[in-house]
């Protein structure tokens, strides 16, 4: 019980942060300022990108099943064919076209065949 009244207790304050700092930005005057903003959340982008490909590098080799969205919501599925730096070649499921995919958009779906 205590456990869900801090969970809650901090998804509350993770919400007043989260408008603060809207607030904040909306309130920015100069156009500097809001480069500055864009460029910090471009970079936390970024790291976030690059820390969910190193959580799935390591679980992806060549006959692996993985899932990923793409644009526009479109979702697809395949087996990778070859693992790259920080991209996988995967040959999808019923059409047999090689996609590109970033290891950051990839879900572990199954285990090699």
């Amino acid at each position: 019980m205590f456990l869900q009244r801090e969970a809650g207790l901090m998804a509350m304050k993770s919400a007043e942060l989260k408008a603060n700092l809207i607030a904040e930005i909306v309130s920015l005057e100069t156009k500097e300022d809001l480069r500055r903003v864009f460029e910090a959340a471009k970079s936390r982008w970024s790291e976030l990108d690059h820390r969910a490909a190193l959580m799935v590098k390591d679980k992806l080799k060549v006959g692996t099943l993985v899932t990923w969205e793409g644009r526009r919501g479109r979702r697809g599925s395949g087996k990778v064919v070859k693992v790259r730096q920080t991209k996988c070649e995967v040959l999808a499921d019923g059409t047999g076209v090689k996609w590109v995919v970033p290891m950051s958009m990839l879900n572990v779906a199954g285990k090699e065949e």
